[in-house]
């Protein structure tokens, strides 16, 4: 719970920004978390639920939908957020590590000059592949592929209504790592 918070306001009719502070803020809910660990492999699994009914007073925070105000929901975020992560090690130098990580849908201004939309649900896919100790010790060797399936996944802004100032910020498509490391 945020008591007095500070938030960021815009009005459109005369162009001007502002700071305003509401009474309240904050959401309750539930995590889980499962986690899987032998020698050779692990698995993590985690769920996150969130609710903002009866806490959040902030106006420009609440979702719209089909006309009425969703008191659960906040501009932004997604409600329900699944993760699985893992590694499995082959060898004591090779080792793989995937990551799914399944966002629900989220609300925002997401298109300019259409008010608040939805975005559809995101699966994140991930891996990397490590090889330890790389031709001498402790110096290792990474590469990563991030957003496997190319999902258009943008950080939505809780507020602004049809500025492009306001726009989601983007995030990469298919991003490709090479790390290279050496362990003191």
């Amino acid at each position: 719970l945020i008591n007095n918070p500070i938030v960021y306001t815009l009005d459109v009719e005369n162009d001007l920004e502002n700071y305003e502070n509401y009474d309240k803020t904050g959401t309750q809910g539930i995590e889980v978390e499962y986690l899987v660990k032998y020698s050779k492999w692990f698995l993590d699994f985690s769920y996150s639920f969130y609710s903002a009914k009866d806490l959040n007073e902030v106006i420009p925070y609440s979702v719209e939908i089909d006309g009425a105000t969703n008191e659960s929901l906040l501009k932004g975020s997604p409600q329900h957020k699944f993760s699985l992560k893992g590694a499995y090690n082959f060898t004591d130098h090779i080792s793989f590590s995937p990551s799914f990580v399944y966002l629900s849908e989220r609300y925002g201004y997401i298109i300019d000059d259409q008010g608040q939309s939805k975005t559809d649900p995101t699966l994140l896919l991930n891996a990397f592949f490590l090889y330890k100790d790389l031709g001498f010790k402790n110096f290792d060797l990474g590469i990563g592929i991030y957003n496997i399936l190319d999902q258009d996944y943008r950080l939505i802004q809780s507020y602004g209504e049809f500025e492009a100032a306001e726009a989601p910020y983007p995030t990469g498509g298919i991003e490709f790592t090479l790390k290279l490391g050496y362990r003191f």
